[in-house]
């Protein structure tokens, strides 16, 4: 009877103590998005037998969220796209690509070339070519009778020094059936799938940004927790030496604490190594060479405003309109046909009208040649038929729809592949939705359960191992309340860039 006397109001002064503590955070607002302190800071005012820690968990939270001027993701998006490689080599073949467009639009305008030239000769002259009998004096015609004849040397003088300006002019007649619309064609669509390209890098980069940042973010919060559960365990590691100086607890009692406690040691190491490889990918991202820390300038509990629910059908041609990967492989295709269409022109022979003008010292089309600038001109139409050309045209052209078919391809794998990317992408944004809710509920029970089982632990009414598994439960929690909302963003991330937005 003396027995059970002392239970009952062993109980009745824990029930007393726990009615004194103050509530948990998520009881004071549970449609906000702080967490609470740690427990044993809760269990002050009870008959605890080590000293409380000094700073909750929601105060080292506080601190750490929501710094003014610190890193968001939108921010490090801006700068990972300003910076990256990708991006750049992107934008490289997109000038590319316009040049190309403007040289197939140049090759409208006739051919025109102007030419200026000076030739000195060696004097091969040798002298009188023989005679030539001439009359003078006579007219034309048969001689009279009588006639005086005279002989007459005979040579031809030309200048050693020449000197010859030409223009001349080509229009490519077939080319302008044939050949110049089908390749502008081609260019226009290599811009098209350029732009295409150089739009998915972009989005690529600033996607994996922000997936990096809140990785980081992940991280670091993640130390700030493990080592919250460090000074939890230290704490009931003075609890387990107290009660054994004062013979309440086993040594093995005590031995198992010591044990968690190096386990959380080892968690804080693991956590703070982990944090810092994320920010140095964050850094590496960003391209920062400035060796500052970083602050988190988003506050990741507060969860972003819900967008409305999209039936997966709609999300899915929303990514098929959207996506540029796709209007890149789509314009691949139209200029590969547009090339093929440029080959065939070979079959045919090529028609070309011209015409040249020449203004030279000699000129060499008026006899004789005389130390004087004289000027000429010709023109005229020309058909040239490359039979190698011809015969190759085939192969070229064959070549090109096999691209053409070959990028097709490839965008009905996308789109494969991105109809499972849009369906998953929208899954993990509804399953973070639902974690916000059961992690907010098993983080308040994970608490409650911990306050329970310490305050029992330390009047010698739980075991160590009770306590134990309520810290772990404790910790798990804590990681998962932190981690829904990250999931939360991390998905909408995922989301957004699957569909194209």
């Amino acid at each position: 009877m003396e027995h059970r006397m002392i239970h009952l109001a062993s109980v009745a002064l824990i029930l007393a103590i726990g009615a004194a503590l103050p509530e948990t955070s998520l009881a004071r607002a549970p449609e906000a998005t702080s967490f609470t302190g740690a427990a044993p800071a809760n269990a002050a005012t009870s008959t605890s037998l080590s000293p409380a820690p000094a700073v909750t968990l929601d105060q080292l939270i506080d601190a750490e969220l929501g710094t003014p001027g610190g890193l968001t993701a939108d921010e490090v998006a801006r700068r990972a796209v300003e910076t990256s490689p990708n991006v750049s080599g992107r934008g490289a073949e997109l000038s590319a690509a316009n040049a190309g467009l403007e040289r197939a639009t140049l090759a409208y305008l006739p051919t025109t070339t102007l030419t200026g030239r000076y030739t000195r000769l060696s004097d091969t002259r040798n002298g009188s070519l023989g005679n030539l009998v001439a009359a003078p004096g006579a007219p034309a015609g048969a001689l009279p009778a009588g006639t005086q004849l005279v002989n007459v040397p005979l040579s031809v003088d030309y200048p050693l020094e020449q000197y010859a300006l030409q223009a001349g002019v080509t229009v490519p007649v077939s080319d302008y059936l044939l050949r110049l619309r089908s390749a502008r064609q081609a260019a226009e669509h290599g811009v098209g799938a350029a732009e295409g390209n150089l739009d998915s890098s972009r989005r690529k980069a600033a996607a994996d940004a922000r997936l990096f940042y809140y990785d980081w973010v992940r991280a670091r919060l993640g130390a700030i927790v493990a080592q919250q559960a460090l000074t939890q365990a230290r704490a009931h590691l003075s609890d387990a030496q107290t009660g054994f100086r004062l013979g309440a607890v086993s040594n093995a009692d005590v031995l198992r604490v010591e044990s968690q406690v190096a386990q959380s040691e080892l968690l804080v190491t693991a956590s703070q190594n982990r944090s810092a490889l994320s920010e140095e990918r964050l850094r590496t991202v960003q391209h920062d060479v400035e060796p500052r820390p970083y602050r988190i300038g988003e506050d990741v509990r507060r969860a972003p405003p819900a967008a409305a629910a999209v039936p997966v059908q709609e999300l899915w041609g929303e990514a098929v309109r959207s996506r540029p990967e796709l209007a890149a492989l789509s314009a691949e295709s139209r200029a590969q046909l547009a090339q093929a269409a440029v080959e065939r022109a070979s079959y045919v022979p090529r028609l070309d009208a011209f015409a040249n003008a020449q203004y030279s010292n000699p000129n060499s089309r008026i006899f004789p040649q005389t130390d004087e600038f004289r000027g000429s001109w010709d023109a005229g139409i020309q058909l040239t038929w490359v039979l190698s050309d011809a015969a190759s045209a085939g192969a070229r052209s064959a070549a090109a729809e096999a691209r053409a078919r070959a990028a097709d391809e490839r965008k009905a794998e996308l789109v494969d592949a991105i109809r499972i990317e849009v369906l998953a992408a929208d899954q993990d944004v509804r399953e973070a939705l639902v974690a916000q809710q059961t992690s907010a509920r098993g983080l308040a029970a994970a608490e409650e359960s911990y306050r329970a089982r310490r305050l029992l632990y330390q009047n010698g009414r739980a075991t160590t191992v009770e306590l134990l598994d309520a810290e772990t439960d404790l910790t798990r929690a804590r990681l998962d309340a932190l981690g829904a909302f990250i999931d939360a963003r991390v998905a909408a991330v995922r989301l957004a860039y699957a569909v194209g937005r």
